[in-house]
């Protein structure tokens, strides 16, 4: 597995408070995202460029009060440059729900940055506690 990939991986998945997590979500952006990337949610329409996504994630985590990923599989074919993994992602939103989203996604990488990227996922689950 390539060096990016890991550290796609390690930044999705350090356990850090949300001014961290947020610097490495945006990091993986910044370094690993090619800068026309395309990425599309659960079939929806393709959103285009870093910038774009960068403004996406930054609005999302402005919403929660912490969240926690884990890669629960991933397979990458060096032949293609795919990847697909398996997420578990953990958060809880500014009004104190505790939610967890259990989402695969398809990345196709080139020279090193990912090129394409798609999430499937169902409905937010809410935890109980």
């Amino acid at each position: 597995m390539n060096l990016a990939i890991l550290d796609w991986k390690t930044w999705l998945e350090r356990d850090k408070p949300l001014e961290q997590k947020r610097e490495d979500h945006l990091k993986i952006i910044d370094q690993l995202y090619a800068d026309d990337i395309v990425q599309v949610e659960n079939g929806h329409e393709e959103i285009h460029g870093k910038a774009n996504l960068r403004a996406i994630e930054s609005a999302n985590l402005d919403k929660v009060n912490w969240v926690k990923t884990k890669i629960e599989h991933l397979v990458f074919d060096d032949t293609k440059d795919m990847l697909w993994a398996e997420l578990r992602v953990d958060f809880e939103t500014k009004e104190g729900a505790r939610k967890v989203l259990l989402e695969s996604v398809f990345q196709h990488w080139e020279d090193g940055k990912i090129k394409v990227q798609k999430f499937y996922y169902g409905k937010l689950k809410t935890i109980e506690e």
